[in-house]
C-alpha cells in the first residue's frame, strides 16, 4: 500500500513509518496540514491516509480530512488522537474520515485495522462510483482511470478531479470558482481559484490534445469571459 501520514510527534511518526516500512508499505510523512496538501496535489496514488487531529499551528486534521476526500475517494482515511470524544469522532466522521483511533496502538492491531478500512472503502467505491464515456473518453471513477481514444491519460488528482466534474455535467459551462467548489470543496472568490486552477486547466487541455487531430478538436473547451464544459459531441447525419 502507498500510505501517507501526518503527525506532528517525531517519535510516534517514526514509529508508525518503521511499522508500515517492515510490513513492505510504501510511506510518506508529513508534520503539518499545509505540507501534506501541497503534496497530495501531485501525487497520483494514495491507498490510506492516517491524520492526526490536532497539529499545532493548525489548521486542524480534519480540515486536510475533508480536502483529500475528493482528490482520492477511494483512499481510506484514518484519524487519529490522544483522546476521543464524541464530539470529535462525529466531526472526524462527517468529515469523511473512514474510522478512528486513540494512540497509542498495537502495531498488530493497527496493521489489521487499517487493512480492514481499505478493503472496506475499496469494495464501496467498486459498488458505488459509476464509470463515464462521452464520446472518446471512458471515466472510471472507482479505478482513478480514465481512458482517451484508447490509451490511458496520465493525470494528477487535481486533474482527474476537475475532469470529472466537467464530465459529470457535459455542456455545462462551469466557472473557476465552481470547478474549484465541486471538485475541492471549498468556495472562494473567482480570483483565487482562477490562480489555483488556471495551470491545472491548462495541463489537463495539453493532455488531452491528439497528434492525429486539431488542436481545437479538444471537447475541453474555453467559453471567454465565463469558463469552461466538456462538449458534448455532435451526432452526425449519415447519407
Amino acid at each position: 500500500m502507498n500510505i501517507l501520514i501526518v503527525e506532528d510527534d517525531l517519535d510516534w511518526r517514526d514509529a508508525l513509518t518503521r511499522i508500515f516500512h517492515q510490513h513492505r508499505h510504501e510511506v510518506i510523512a508529513f508534520q503539518d496540514v499545509v505540507s501534506a496538501w501541497n503534496y497530495l496535489q501531485t501525487y497520483p496514488m494514495l491507498d490510506a491516509l492516517l491524520i492526526d487531529h490536532v497539529l499545532p499551528g493548525g489548521p486542524f486534521g480534519v480540515s486536510l480530512v475533508k480536502r483529500a476526500r475528493l482528490l482520492f475517494p477511494h483512499a481510506a482515511i484514518v484519524m487519529m488522537s490522544l483522546f476521543a470524544d464524541r464530539e470529535l469522532v462525529i466531526e472526524a466522521l462527517r468529515g469523511g474520515v473512514d474510522d478512528f483511533i486513540t494512540r497509542p496502538i498495537p502495531p498488530n492491531i493497527l496493521i489489521s485495522k487499517l487493512d480492514e478500512v481499505v478493503l472496506r472503502r475499496k469494495g464501496e467505491q467498486i459498488a458505488a462510483q459509476p464509470a463515464y464515456q462521452v464520446g472518446a473518453l471512458e471515466l472510471d471513477l472507482a479505478a482513478r482511470r480514465a481512458i482517451w481514444y484508447g490509451a490511458e491519460l496520465q493525470l494528477t488528482p487535481v486533474e482527474f478531479s476537475l475532469l470529472s466534474q466537467l464530465l459529470a455535467h457535459p455542456g455545462r459551462v462551469l466557472n473557476y470558482a465552481e470547478l474549484y467548489a465541486l471538485s475541492r470543496g471549498e468556495h472562494l472568490d473567482p480570483s483565487q481559484a482562477r490562480t489555483r486552477l488556471k495551470s491545472h486547466i491548462l495541463n489537463l487541455k495539453r493532455k488531452l490534445v491528439r497528434p492525429d487531430l486539431p488542436a481545437n478538436e479538444t471537447p475541453l473547451k474555453t467559453v471567454y469571459g465565463f469558463g469552461f464544459k466538456w462538449e458534448i459531441p455532435l451526432i452526425k447525419e449519415q447519407n
